[in-house]
This record gives C-alpha cells, sequence and structure tokens, in this order.
C-alpha cells in the first residue's frame, strides 16, 4: 500500500468523524435534561415543601406533585410535600418567576393543609 493511499484513506475517515461533542464552549451539563436525581428540567414551576425550595420542572415531576398534593389533601395531611403552579411558556420564563418567588422569602403557607393554616395564622 502506498503512502498517499494511506494518507488518503486517514483524510476520509477523519473526514466522517462527529466532532460535534468536541465543539468549543459545550456546556454538558446544559444538554442533560435532569439536574438532579428528583428533577428535569422544565417550565413548570413547583415548591419542594420538603427542601423548602421552588423549582422548574418537568410536566412529569408536575403532574407528580398534583397527584400527591390532591392526596394528602384527602387525607388531611398536616404537611403537603409539594406545592404545583404553573406551567409557563418556556425554562427562562418560569425562572424568571422562580427568582421572583425566592425573593419573597416569606413562609411557604401553601405548605400546610387549609385547615392547619386557620390555626397557624402567625405564619
Amino acid at each position: 500500500m502506498a503512502f498517499g493511499q494511506v494518507a488518503s484513506e486517514r483524510f476520509a475517515a477523519d473526514e466522517s468523524r462527529d466532532d460535534s461533542a468536541l465543539e468549543v464552549g459545550v456546556d454538558f451539563a446544559q444538554q442533560d435534561s435532569f439536574m438532579s436525581d428528583l428533577y428535569q428540567k422544565g417550565a413548570y414551576l413547583v415548591y419542594d415543601c420538603e427542601r423548602l425550595h421552588w423549582v422548574c420542572t418537568g410536566v412529569e415531576e408536575f403532574n407528580q406533585c398534583a397527584k400527591r398534593r390532591k392526596e394528602a389533601m384527602i387525607l388531611k395531611d398536616e404537611n403537603l410535600s409539594c406545592a404545583y403552579f404553573a406551567p409557563y411558556t418556556s425554562r427562562s420564563a418560569c425562572h424568571k418567576k422562580q427568582i421572583e418567588m425566592t425573593n419573597r422569602g416569606s413562609y411557604p403557607r401553601f405548605c400546610l393543609h387549609p385547615e392547619m393554616r386557620k390555626d397557624n395564622r402567625d405564619l
């Protein structure tokens, strides 16, 4: 095999290689749809009452929160695990609202069953 033939075969192999993952400035954390083992990234605003933070998550987590909350309300659980708020048109719109709600800094009364809120008006 001649040197020219080997070089041209290597060049052809290099041409067909997908270098998209090697792009400069690619943030691999942004490519992953999960932000933790509990939440996916998304445009649905939820308050996690157990971990005490706002999160913009996916539709599946939003729906699970709604289901758990409704069940807890029926069972009259004093402390609710989460509060689902609203779907937004984009993750950035949700994030903007998340920041606004975080900056309010008030006690999340919506984490208590409505009947318990009456007994805890000072919260």
